[in-house]
């Protein structure tokens, strides 16, 4: 449980930065009397915050308990001709920080009609109307924020900078009028044809359509410089989907089975989106909608647009209901891909043997046992505009020695007129299996997946005015294996367990770079700028390693102090510089688990579910710390709070796992920790009610439940969620702990 330092732990944290003047030399062990805490406190601070007087605890105002509300209501039914299902929903959210809010009003229309005996036409229908109004404060600015300020001065007026520094009162943001809607709908329209003429054969149209309207409008007194901004933000989005679908299936003399399917399948995306804003207003009582009071005023828009064609042919053949094949072929166009290259091929093909069929198959105790193997290769999309050159406008150019930058347009990013698909080509094995009578069933899997023409945002050398370009990079090979097995533990009676475990494990490695330049030797180079190393992983991290922390007395190098972190020199030549960066980790886990158990007793059920990321000391790495926060002696760090319980290096506490010191070191390397965890992810108890009451009732179904998610999590790693992997991070979030109590009736 993360919290920031509270009133006296941000004053011993002051003491341990000022080290050299609180405690006496050589060891700084014995306190310094003549030091005086107030006097390096007072003097960071502005002169009227009222620093020796205030304990406000900023985590405490601007966080609370959340909860959730939903409430679902349905109604189906229908006759032989006409079947209907009638739905309505309300959720009601409120975050752990205040303000943090979300309401959501849903409802729901699916209608089918038969005709005929060949004819059914149908729609399904949604919509959402969804509010988020309102703004929470700023989250790392809670945190930073030293308890010896408070927000609103004595008349209770808002103090924009309480510590007389760059950081803003949190509640700048909170204390805003902020409007926040997004209105979702959503149409399906249906027709499928059952041909009489020939049996089997069916055709079925869809076409679906999804509109979104979203407002984002808001006025804040505290904006541009606190001489109050306003915008509005409109945007809308529009996309339909036309699924043509030809199938034919039949079954001759329960011999031959065949199924074939034809898709042909059409994809549009609209968006357009429109803003306007002013600043420095004479007052803003009207605040977002008289936009013209503000003396200056921005006005920009853009829109885009992106198309997707499918076309797929699929065969199903079983014969004599034990050897199984089925081959597709795909042939996709995105246009986002460049000119020449928007469109791409994707084969597959699966061989299936249920082995447990046939005749010679003597074993009584296995059901089921079934081995396929396929191959296949799927696409990758990319933005809808990056294979394109595109331009911005701002203050980029200098005309002269000593000149003020100028508005103009500038490139952002380079064309690529070479962009096409990334492809994936991958082969699977499996087995599925179930034995003594169902009591033991499951599956293995293993897989080879190479990617080709990998997606990637390269970076480019700063010289260049162009931060990346977006291209296809190298081969990329992952290699996995899966497994889950089922088992009905305790069957039969008043009392039942069942049991499911799922495991995974997935390594993968960058085979080549290629459309790099190659070195003189035609061997191909890492890209070390974006961390891309050939026979490493995709995820791997490179940067300097460190073995401890100098303590006083040390033989400490020049550049380093005691509390600064020990780099090592990796090729011994004397100097740390990036030569003597080094591989460290990767992130990716070893492997995966989880266990579900599901208990019933009479009238009662329980289940609960185990989840668990495993790593080691070099994989499912996460860097619990960035260097430099609040452990150098100076104005800020002696002016902004951070977390308690971080293990700091001090002369009284020489194993501090963090650095802490009077002087920024040359070099200071962040901490990376493994991240593994098991966490008790999800617990329902449940009852359902019978007999009597239901009857009075005249209900079909009544039960109740409690529901928790996130109970308990068991791991070494330091920070928030193992996750999430953000560490000590002043922006980090945690993985909430959630109770739910639920009612379902049923008439």
């Amino acid at each position: 449980n993360l919290r920031p330092h509270n009133r006296e732990q941000f004053i011993q944290k002051v003491r341990d930065l000022n080290y050299r003047d609180a405690y006496h030399a050589p060891d700084y062990m014995v306190t310094n009397s003549e030091y005086d805490v107030w006097t390096d406190i007072e003097g960071v601070f502005p002169s009227d915050a009222d620093v020796r007087n205030n304990d406000f605890d900023w985590w405490a105002a601007g966080t609370k308990s959340g909860h959730v509300q939903e409430h679902q209501i349905s109604v189906s039914g229908g006759s032989e001709k006409l079947t209907y299902l009638l739905s309505a929903g309300l959720t009601d959210q409120e975050g752990f920080i205040i303000n943090d809010k979300f309401k959501r009003h849903s409802f729901r229309v699916n209608l089918e009609n038969k005709v005929n005996d060949w004819l059914k036409i149908g729609v399904q229908s949604f919509a959402s109307f969804v509010n988020k109004d309102g703004n929470e404060p700023t989250l790392n600015a809670l945190i930073r924020h030293s308890p010896l300020v408070a927000p609103y001065d004595e008349n209770g007026a808002l103090i924009p900078s309480p510590t007389g520094s760059v950081l803003d009162n949190p509640f700048m943001t909170y204390e805003v009028d902020d409007l926040e809607r997004e209105n979702s709908f959503f149409g399906n329209l249906y027709g499928e044809v059952d041909f009489p003429f020939l049996k089997g054969l069916k055709y079925r149209i869809n076409f679906g359509n999804n509109y979104r309207i979203q407002k984002a409008y808001q006025a804040n007194p505290y904006g541009a410089g606190l001489t109050g901004s306003a915008s509005r933000e409109d945007r809308q989005s529009y996309d339909y989907t036309v699924d043509n679908i030809l199938s034919y299936n039949r079954n001759f003399n329960e011999v031959h089975d065949l199924s074939a399917t034809l898709l042909y399948s059409v994809v549009e995306r609209e968006f357009s989106r429109s803003y306007a804003a002013a600043r420095d207003f004479p007052n803003l009582i009207l605040g977002y909608n008289s936009l013209e009071q503000g003396l200056i005023q921005t006005v920009n828009s853009d829109a885009a647009r992106e198309a997707m064609n499918s076309q797929m042919g699929r065969i199903n053949y079983k014969l004599l209901n034990r050897y199984l094949f089925t081959t597709t072929l795909r042939r996709d166009g995105f246009s986002g891909f460049a000119a020449n290259e928007k469109w791409a091929l994707f084969p597959s093909a699966a061989l299936g043997w249920i082995i447990s069929e046939e005749s010679f198959f003597k074993p009584t105790w296995v059901q089921q046992l079934k081995l396929r193997l396929s191959y296949g290769v799927n696409g990758n999309l990319i933005g809808r505009y990056s294979s394109l050159a595109s331009f911005q406008r701002g203050r980029k150019y200098v005309f002269g020695d000593g000149a003020e930058p100028v508005f103009g347009q500038y490139l952002e990013s380079l064309e690529n007129r070479n962009l096409r698909w990334e492809k994936t080509a991958g082969f699977n094995l499996g087995l599925d299996y179930s034995l003594f009578n169902g009591r033991i069933s499951g599956s293995i899997e293993a897989y080879e997946n190479t990617t080709n023409d990998l997606l990637f945002d390269v970076s480019l050398p700063g010289i260049t005015g162009i931060d990346e370009i977006t291209t296809n990079l190298g081969k990329l090979r992952n290699q996995g294996l899966e497994f889950s097995v089922s088992s009905k533990n305790i069957t039969g009676g008043a009392f039942t367990w069942n049991s499911t475990i799922n495991f995974s494990t997935n390594k993968n490695k960058i085979i080549s770079l290629v459309g790099l330049d190659a070195n003189e030797d035609g061997i191909e180079d890492d890209l070390v700028q974006d961390n891309l190393f050939i026979g490493h992983s995709l995820q791997t991290f490179r940067g300097y390693q460190s073995n401890g922390i100098y303590q006083l007395g040390d033989d400490i190098p020049t550049g380093y102090y005691p509390g600064t972190a020990r780099v090592v020199d990796q090729n011994n030549d004397g100097v740390i510089n990036s030569e003597d960066q080094i591989i460290l980790g990767r992130r990716e886990p070893n492997f995966r688990f989880g266990i579900l158990n599901s208990f019933a007793y009479k009238n009662f059920t329980l289940s609960t579910f185990l989840n668990a990321v495993q790593g080691s000391k070099d994989s499912y790495q996460g860097s619990v710390i960035s260097p430099n926060i609040g452990s150098v002696l100076g104005d800020n760090s002696m002016r902004l709070n951070y977390f308690d319980g971080i293990d700091y290096w001090s002369p009284s506490n020489p194993n501090g796992v963090f650095p802490r010191s009077h002087l920024g070191a040359a070099a200071t390397p962040p901490i990376y920790a493994n991240r593994s965890f098991v966490r008790l992810q999800d617990v329902t108890l449940a009852y359902k009610f019978s007999g009597e009451l239901v009857k009075k009732l005249d209900l079909e179904n009544i039960s109740v439940y409690v529901n928790d998610k996130n109970l308990a999590t068991w791991t070494d790693w330091e920070g928030w969620d193992p996750e999430t992997g953000q560490g000590f991070a002043d922006s980090g979030r945690p993985v909430l702990k959630g109770y739910t109590f639920g009612l379902n009736i049923t008439f």
